[in-house]
């Protein structure tokens, strides 16, 4: 028998790691975002792109500087695919990055000047553009087909779950039950065209 890890085992078992939330561009991106605040980022940028891709971007690399010293010196590409605990998060937090990873098609970093894909393509370079100015970002590019999620053996049934559809206008998490939405430290999130 063979243990999953990393971005294998959240697409084995989602619920696990994202309960019954759909993993559409907009709850990807705030979780990522949540990561990057508790690691200690102090202005995070959440940008809807242009075909379909998404940016998480902030003022400093959130991921090195808060990787226990088990990780430190792995490379970045190699940090996002991999299940790691959440430094200064709850008990048994890992790090969201690899979260996205696995609901994702394409994933990349943009370093200061240097870009490093951990997954899929690199950002076409309409997105590079719009992220010029960004020190440090995670771009994605969720993936497109509807995600199947296994109930446990008691509950056999399968159900599919659908990205929502993003309107260019719609705010990131429009309903008011979501943490996010109600949050006025996340009122920078915005669609861009």
């Amino acid at each position: 028998m063979k243990l999953a890890v990393g971005i294998d085992a959240i697409r084995n078992n989602p619920k696990l790691y994202i309960g019954e939330y759909e993993p559409s561009e907009q709850f990807l991106a705030a979780g990522l975002a949540g990561c990057a605040l508790t690691s200690g980022a102090k202005r995070v940028q959440i940008e809807l792109l242009a075909d379909g891709w998404v940016s998480v971007s902030a003022e400093r690399d959130w991921i090195t500087p808060s990787l226990s010293e088990r990780f430190k010196d792995w490379p970045l590409a190699r940090v996002v695919l991999s299940l790691i605990p959440q430094v200064g998060g709850r008990q048994n937090e890992i790090r969201y990055e690899v979260i996205v990873s696995a609901f994702s098609q394409c994933l990349a970093l943009k370093c200061g000047n240097t870009w490093i894909i951990a997954l899929g393509d690199e950002p076409p370079e309409l997105v590079r553009q719009c992220l010029v100015d960004a020190e440090f970002a995670v771009v994605f590019k969720p993936q497109s087909a509807p995600c199947r999620v296994q109930r446990t053996e008691a509950d056999a049934s399968t159900r599919e779950v659908r990205p929502r559809q993003n309107n260019a206008t719609q705010r990131a998490f429009p309903d008011e039950r979501s943490p996010i939405a109600r949050n006025p430290l996340h009122s920078h999130i915005r669609p861009r065209a």
